[in-house]
């Protein structure tokens, strides 16, 4: 009775996780990494996986974005996601923010800085900017 119930939890845990990362409006994905290994890395855009369905929030983030930057959505998304990292575990200011956004995306600087923007507003609209320039939670 044991083996059965650790047979359909196992079951019903693989079917739950393809769910999860099954298609959804838009998806993004990146390579592994941990939260606090964002420091230590390059790029911040590359630390955090991202394999999901976009929320609500990324949802508007990539509604408010759609009339100003011609870029892929499960780009957008991804880069969304990673913005507060950049901020939080790498303490980057916006300025190199939006420089690595605009590097990773290929966008001009005003483009990088509206994708920044927007990311601060619908996916970490807890971050103050500080006087140093870097966004830290109030």
């Amino acid at each position: 009775m044991v083996v059965c119930r650790t047979s359909v939890g196992s079951l019903i845990a693989a079917v739950l996780s393809v769910g999860l990362f099954g298609s959804g409006p838009a998806t993004a994905d990146s390579g592994p990494g941990l939260l606090g290994s964002c420091a230590e890395r390059n790029n911040p855009l590359e630390c955090v996986p991202t394999k999901t369905a976009a929320t609500a929030a990324e949802v508007a983030y990539l509604d408010n974005l759609h009339g100003l930057v011609k870029t892929d959505d499960a780009d957008l998304l991804t880069v969304g996601r990673r913005t507060c990292n950049m901020f939080v575990y790498a303490g980057e200011t916006t300025n190199q923010a939006s420089d690595d956004i605009a590097r990773d995306l290929k966008l001009p600087k005003a483009a990088a800085s509206a994708v920044m923007n927007s990311a601060m507003m619908f996916l970490c609209p807890g971050l103050t900017i500080g006087p140093d320039g870097v966004p830290r939670p109030i």
